[in-house]
């Protein structure tokens, strides 16, 4: 499915931001709390992404399903849902936390890296996270398993709204991921929130230097009226 690519400006804000720094600025617009806490990046030394979603949707298998895609009668989309992830996407993959499967190991992980995508983000586990970890592509999962996926799941639907983490994901929507989890801005807000969240980290480092100055919390963090007055005047020296 062909995407509207993220604009490479809006890339580079979200890339400035922390994920609890995003998560902060939805939860005081009233979006509330996206942030996929549970899940680990497979790899510490490639943690950090930004890309709109693709989605496959999990659920629990059963034995006709077994048998109807033994058969041929329906289509396994455990691999289309692979080969449709573009340049600078994230394949987001809901399975309500069935740990207990593999998704996949690092000839997955390997294809999505040649593809461009910029990372994958699942709520079950990953097969091999050893072989995985030295792989350069985010990958956030909920655990390491070798257990075959289809023992436990039925691979369901492409490019569905899903839950990943108990976090409701649609196509298009924007997942960031640092060393602090993934957090989801819905495709209609993230302009906005890259724009507050932008604000939100310069106002920190002010305030970090404040501290390393001496400064005490109280009046400084949250801040107080001089505070605020007193960082406008350090925005505007610095131009």
């Amino acid at each position: 499915m062909s995407r509207t690519p993220l604009a490479a400006d809006l890339i580079a804000k979200l890339y400035r931001c922390a994920v609890p720094t995003l998560n902060a600025v939805m939860s005081k617009s009233g979006l509330g709390s996206n942030h996929m806490r549970h899940l680990k990046p497979v790899n510490p030394q490639a943690k950090r992404f930004v890309g709109p979603a693709t989605t496959l949707r999990a659920i629990p298998n059963r034995e006709d399903l077994k048998k109807r895609i033994a058969s041929g009668q329906i289509r396994d989309l455990q691999s289309p849902a692979f080969e449709q992830v573009q340049a600078g996407e994230v394949l987001v993959i809901g399975t309500g936390g069935e740990t207990r499967a593999s998704i996949f190991g690092d000839v997955m992980t390997t294809f999505l890296k040649v593809r461009g995508a910029a990372g994958v983000v699942c709520d079950a586990s990953v097969s091999d996270s050893e072989a995985i970890s030295a792989i350069d592509l985010p990958v956030f999962a909920g655990g390491n398993a070798a257990t075959s996926a289809t023992l436990f799941l039925h691979f369901a639907e492409i490019d569905a709204a899903i839950g990943c983490d108990g976090v409701a994901v649609f196509p298009g929507d924007v997942l960031v991921g640092d060393g602090n989890g993934v957090v989801v801005i819905p495709q209609a807000h993230v302009q906005e929130v890259a724009d507050a969240a932008i604000a939100r980290e310069e106002f920190e480092v002010y305030i970090l230097e404040r501290i390393n100055a001496g400064a005490m919390l109280t009046g400084t963090y949250p801040p107080n009226d001089a505070t605020r007055a007193a960082y406008q005047e350090w925005r505007t020296r610095r131009g």
